[in-house]
């Protein structure tokens, strides 16, 4: 699960670099002196916005599947757990 969130952090984290560039290139074109500021401030405030996109976008997504693989496993487990049940209490009717 942590390489899918990394995958997911990188692909926004890229859609944002994307945008610095376009942005970051058009404020140097028109300002040289202060573009590269600006895109460095872009630069730096792109991480966390791509982190936090990532959190309110794909993370419960993430863990919504987490949470199917877990119930099925444990559904697993409560059947297989059913069924002992089942075996001892029909033993227990026989013995009687």
């Amino acid at each position: 699960m942590w390489l899918k969130s990394a995958l997911w952090i990188g692909w926004y984290l890229l859609k944002y670099l994307v945008m610095v560039l376009i942005v970051g290139g058009i404020a140097t074109a028109f300002l040289p002196v202060a573009g590269p500021f600006i895109g460095l401030l872009l630069l730096i405030g792109s991480f966390p916005a791509a982190y936090d996109d990532f959190k309110e976008e794909k993370w419960p997504q993430l863990m919504a599947q987490n949470a199917k693989k877990v119930y099925k496993k444990l559904g697993h487990e409560f059947q297989g757990f059913d069924e002992a049940l089942r075996i001892v209490r029909k033993q227990m009717r026989t013995q009687k």
